[in-house]
């Protein structure tokens, strides 16, 4: 996947939850181990305190694994 299709996914995900979506945000690619596993993107806003979202992409299935609030 790329940054633009994961963040257009965490997009979509956040507003079918109802809940607003605010820019910027931040989008990290990680890897399970540092050589191998899975590898997974965080999307967060960052709005404002206590507001924050965040949601956690699978590379490979583009499957949403988790989506929640974030204190900053």
């Amino acid at each position: 996947m790329t940054e633009d299709e994961v963040v257009q996914l965490a997009r979509e995900t956040v507003l079918a939850e109802k809940f607003q979506w605010c820019e910027p945000v931040r989008v990290k690619r990680t890897r399970r181990f540092i050589f191998f596993g899975e590898v997974t993107w965080h999307v967060t806003t960052a709005n404002r305190f206590g507001g924050n979202l965040r949601i956690q992409i699978d590379d490979k299935t583009g499957r949403v694994i988790a989506k929640g609030f974030y204190k900053s």
